[in-house]
């Protein structure tokens, strides 16, 4: 069961990855544009907030699948050394 859950969590950061990365490819080319119209630099505003936007989103993403790692890595080492300490203890040995 956690295998299906960390598939659909790295497919959606897949996801947001790909289309933070459209994005960024489409504000760059609208800022180039406006830039070589000599248009307002106002108009640059929009584009950083769409930057920003899609910014955020990835990055809340790619925490979730921080934290999973960081939460498996945890769990894990935990578990061992645990098993280690009990182990030593029952040999006798200083945890």
């Amino acid at each position: 069961m956690a295998e299906e859950m960390t598939r659909k969590l790295l497919k959606v950061f897949g996801v947001a990855v790909t289309d933070f990365e459209d994005r960024c490819r489409d504000l760059a080319q609208q800022a180039r544009d406006e830039a070589s119209s000599g248009g307002d630099p106002a108009a640059f505003l929009p584009l950083e907030e769409g930057l920003v936007r899609s910014t955020l989103e990835v990055t809340r993403r790619w925490m979730e699948v921080t934290q999973l790692i960081v939460e498996q890595h945890n769990r894990t080492c935990t578990e061992v050394l645990g098993l280690l300490d009990e182990l030593k203890e029952r040999k006798g040995l200083a945890p």
